[in-house]
């Protein structure tokens, strides 16, 4: 499925994720050259990617557009490469 490009994550659609997870890349091998902001779905048990992004030149152009009730936690070490933070 493409992805479907938003400007904001609003309340509609974060709802539909049972604990929204926001993951932040720099240059992923679909987005060269960008930051892209991809909304997680976390289930029970397990994590599936929704093809809902946003993207950006840069992160603080990204980091404008995150939802205000979202904090923003750093990279773990043994994330991919391409993880520059996630928001939850």
């Amino acid at each position: 499925m493409p992805d479907k490009a938003v400007t904001f994550f609003d309340d509609v659609i974060l709802r539909d994720a049972l604990v929204p997870l926001i993951t932040v890349y720099k240059s992923p091998l679909d987005y060269p050259g960008q930051y892209v902001a991809r909304l997680w779905r976390i289930l029970p048990g397990r994590a599936e990617p929704t093809p809902i992004t946003i993207t950006a030149e840069t992160l603080d152009g990204l980091r404008e557009k995150k939802p205000a009730n979202m904090t923003i936690f750093d990279r773990a070490e043994n994330d991919d490469p391409t993880i520059v933070e996630s928001w939850i």
